[in-house]
């Protein structure tokens, strides 16, 4: 079986590649120039959270493939009011939206439009090894560095390819991977006790939005993961992350 995996999202792409078994993986820039265009299937890896490049660049390098299903990493970002508890049903035409929301957005439906079998697996803010952004401060005990009045759906980028094989098989076109909500104020808290975060800054971000699907992905009320799930995967990985630093000596199993 051909598979081909192909995107631009450093952390989405190395764990992804490491786990997922594809024959050809590559950035977009060389998808353009591949030889190979015809795929069983075709895994893309949408643009990286909160960017706004056009996409216009990622259609024009796809022109000539076909697979026989394709899935689509998208992102939350597509909701212009991530405040309101939205499913996959919501109408995102009737909103004001970011220049990052629209191009995921046009993503999605030229992805619809030129592929048969298309499923899109919609992701929060991601953590991990090698995801940028608010959490890499906290995990490496920067918390003066964030917002502590700043709410995020945070999603663990090592269920991910789980997640994209069930939405294949329940063959649901539109998946919100939708976590519940946690203040970066309770993960500070629970990851570095007695630390002190920076003056809470306003407006901070708030999102709680939901999915129709929560129960085939073990989880339940809209949420594929509680808050108390995520804060214990956080903290393990974390755990994790400082025994690894230079000098540190690993426990005995």
């Amino acid at each position: 079986m051909r598979r081909a995996l192909i995107g631009d999202h450093p952390a989405i792409m190395s764990l992804l590649s490491a786990t997922g078994g594809y024959t050809d993986v590559m950035d977009w820039r060389a998808a353009g120039a591949h030889g190979r265009r015809r795929y069983d299937e075709l895994v893309l890896v949408g643009l990286p959270h909160g960017d706004s490049p056009h996409p216009l660049n990622h259609m024009a390098a796809m022109r000539g493939y076909a697979a026989r299903r394709v899935t689509l990493v998208s992102s939350l970002d597509v909701y212009p009011n991530p405040s309101l508890p939205l499913d996959e049903d919501a109408a995102l035409d009737a909103w004001p939206n970011t220049s990052g929301g629209r191009a995921h957005i046009a993503l999605e439906r030229w992805a619809f439009a030129s592929f048969d079998a298309v499923f899109v697996v919609r992701v929060p803010t991601l953590y991990g090894p090698g995801a940028p952004g608010e959490m890499d401060a906290l995990m490496r005990g920067h918390t003066g560095a964030v917002n502590p009045a700043a709410v995020r759906q945070w999603y663990p980028a090592s269920r991910l390819q789980t997640d994209l094989v069930i939405a294949r098989h329940k063959r649901f076109p539109i998946v919100n991977l939708a976590t519940e909500p946690l203040s970066t104020a309770r993960i500070a808290a629970r990851l570095f006790p007695g630390r002190a975060c920076g003056p809470p800054a306003a407006p901070a971000p708030y999102s709680r939005l939901i999915t129709k699907h929560a129960g085939h992905f073990g989880g339940r009320c809209g949420y594929i993961m509680r808050a108390e799930d995520v804060l214990a995967d956080m903290a393990a990985l974390a755990q994790a992350l400082d025994a690894l630093k230079p000098g540190r000596i690993a426990a005995p199993a």
